[in-house]
């Protein structure tokens, strides 16, 4: 058992620290977006933010050179492009944050949902022999307890806040967190895969619009040369 060394034995009536963290993390706040090189409505853009994350959709030039009529030049579309492909990036190190947390925090819970279902099970077999764990008391130092059957435990919330609960709130709790962290686990990967959808979709555009400019150039040149001729 992964708990904290308070410096005190265990006497009698002892309440079990277990430390869990409340995965009701806020979904991440996306920084504004950039036009995002689209031929379609933006109502469509805005539903796709919507359904993940605020990520706004990239939406594949087919048409380079209808697209390029919209804007002031290829060098501006091209700008507005990597500042888009920049603020994909910044989501994409931001969601695997996230993504990184989330995969620490659920074997935390898993731990503590365990140890209360231990005690649950050892008191509905009225066993009231304490049993021996182990316990963290500095990175890569353990030591060894003995844990009472007790009829309450202590939930860490986090800064610094210990709540008291009766063994089967805490059952009931723990469980919700658990399901909770699993599901926004989840949901935050399919997100990412979309986010690297988006990426390489910005990436094939930018090269698309470079080729079409070049192309252009060169034919601009070709023709300056034969006037000239």
């Amino acid at each position: 058992i992964n708990a904290e060394y308070m410096g005190v034995r265990f006497r009698n009536r002892v309440s079990l620290f277990l430390f869990f963290f409340l995965c009701c993390e806020n979904k991440m706040a996306a920084p504004p977006s950039s036009t995002v090189a689209t031929t379609t409505t933006n109502a469509a853009t805005e539903l796709s933010a919507a359904e993940h994350r605020g990520i706004p959709r990239a939406i594949f030039i087919e048409n380079v050179p209808g697209f390029l009529r919209n804007e002031e030049n290829a060098d501006s579309a091209l700008r507005k492009m990597q500042e888009t492909y920049s603020k994909y990036k910044y989501m994409d190190v931001k969601l695997q944050q996230q993504k990184t947390g989330l995969k620490n925090k659920i074997p935390e819970i898993q731990k503590a949902l365990d140890i209360v279902c231990h005690i649950l099970e050892k008191r509905r077999s009225r066993d009231t022999n304490p049993f021996v764990t182990t316990f963290e008391v500095n990175s890569m130092i353990w030591m060894d307890a003995q844990i009472p059957v007790v009829e309450t435990v202590y939930l860490w919330l986090g800064a610094n806040v210990l709540l008291e609960y009766p063994l089967h709130e805490a059952l009931e709790l723990l469980t919700r967190n658990l399901d909770f962290a699993k599901t926004s686990l989840s949901s935050l990967e399919e997100d990412m895969c979309f986010l690297r959808d988006q990426m390489t979709v910005t990436e094939v555009n930018i090269a698309r619009v470079f080729n079409y400019d070049v192309k252009l150039r060169r034919q601009q040149r070709l023709a300056e040369l034969a006037a000239s001729d």
